[in-house]
């Protein structure tokens, strides 16, 4: 997808942090070129495919420990269903191996919790420390990590723990924590504090009015994915417990975002898996018709994409695939500028020219930062989407249609400047 290959151009450019996300999904990426494999999408992969496992593995802990305090008394079954429920979420388990920021945001929120439930039983110094460094890692991963502490404090004051949890230690966890999150907050204070500001505006400060269809998608979304099965046994068998109300304060918060900005369907994925920590799993019925559901979803998903609406719905997102078909026919077309730093950056993954989004012809993003993006040539190429209007910058050049791709709206230019 382009947003991975995006990701991995990070890891080529490596920064403390960056304009749309903090740094870790870029340092992950970057381990990529030190590994032994090729293509660079195949090292690139590895890296989260070992990431998710990891992850996956966090939470099996997280969930046997919680269960262990609930003495639970059928602890095989359990873990069975909770295991098969993380792998048939579309965000736990095949969408987990995605080159996002998603991906180390799931692991250091699971390491989190694991830790709040280390310090509710035993209170030991490493343990909010370690607490401490999953949330400034955490932070460096994605800045919903900053919902982890609100949530969970508000869970354990309906648990009426919050006292077990609070002592002097807890300021180890916020020293670590600041400690391991430090690039995150010395990029963005050399930076003017673009990064803050760009994920603010872009989740509560549309430049739109309020649309229903924000909301009503993101609810959709949200009970679909997870299930709408679990979910309406969540909600109407609800019990003040500690991952439940987690998950619900998630949800919540990215609910009231829905009525300021579009809200994607992934930002709440940890509420996924919170979610299904404290799953009540005595209920067979329940338990047989979200099976079935995820059987129906598993099956029709391939139908959908081998149908001519699917196939058209595939060719509008920036892909490998679109730039293997047209890659070949753009060979005589040099230096070329991209038109989104999507596409931009599956040209440069995949090819063996570096290409650049040409400055300011879609949203504001990483390659504007870079002076890459200015041509200097006389002459030089811009492959552009047909609906996008050019920059101001640019008008003063003369241009020329050299070239389109009708099935993915897709058509270059050549400039030149004396």
């Amino acid at each position: 997808m382009g947003d991975e290959a995006y990701y991995w151009f990070w890891g080529q450019n490596l920064q403390l942090s960056y304009f749309d996300h903090p740094g870790m999904v870029a340092w992950l990426s970057a381990l990529s070129n030190y590994l032994p494999f090729a293509p660079k999408w195949a090292a690139t992969r590895l890296i989260f495919v070992i990431l998710s496992t990891i992850t996956f593995f966090i939470w099996l802990k997280v969930f046997l420990r919680r269960r262990s305090q609930l003495d639970s008394t059928n602890i095989h079954q359990e873990l069975n269903l909770f295991t098969a429920f993380l792998m048939l979420n579309p965000f736990l388990g095949l969408g987990s191996i995605l080159i996002t920021p998603d991906a180390p945001l799931l692991l250091f929120w699971g390491l989190a919790s694991y830790y709040v439930l280390k310090i509710l039983e035993e209170q030991k110094s490493k343990d909010y420390i370690l607490l401490g460094i999953s949330l400034g890692l955490g932070f460096c991963s994605k800045y919903h990590i900053v919902l982890f502490p609100l949530v969970t404090l508000i869970a354990l004051a309906f648990e009426k723990r919050l006292k077990v949890f609070f002592s002097k230690k807890v300021f180890l966890t916020i020293i670590f924590g600041l400690l391991f999150c430090a690039p995150v907050l010395i990029w963005n204070f050399q930076n003017d504090f673009a990064s803050f500001k760009f994920q603010l505006n872009h989740g509560f400060q549309a430049p739109k009015p309020y649309q229903l269809w924000w909301t009503t998608s993101y609810l959709a979304g949200q009970i679909l994915i997870f299930n709408p099965v679990l979910m309406f046994s969540l909600l109407f068998n609800f019990k003040k417990s500690l991952f439940k109300i987690s998950a619900l304060g998630q949800w919540l918060f990215f609910l009231y975002s829905s009525f300021k900005a579009k809200v994607e369907a992934n930002w709440p994925m940890t509420s996924h898996a919170a979610a299904l920590v404290d799953l009540d799993t005595n209920k067979k019925k329940i338990i047989r018709f979200s099976l079935i559901y995820y059987f129906v979803i598993w099956l029709a998903v391939p139908v959908f994409f081998l149908t001519d609406f699917g196939k058209n719905k595939m060719q509008q997102l920036p892909t490998s695939l679109t730039v293997y078909e047209i890659a070949p026919q753009l060979q005589a077309y040099k230096p070329l500028y991209g038109p989104t730093y999507q596409l931009s950056a599956l040209f440069s993954m995949l090819t063996d020219t570096p290409v650049y989004k040409l400055y300011g012809l879609s949203r504001y993003d990483f390659f504007d930062t870079l002076p890459q993006s200015r041509p200097e040539e006389k002459k030089f190429y811009v492959l552009k989407y047909k609906t996008t209007e050019w920059p101001i910058t640019y008008y003063e050049f003369s241009k020329v249609k050299v070239a389109e791709f009708p099935k993915y709206d897709l058509e270059v230019f050549e400039f030149s400047h004396e």
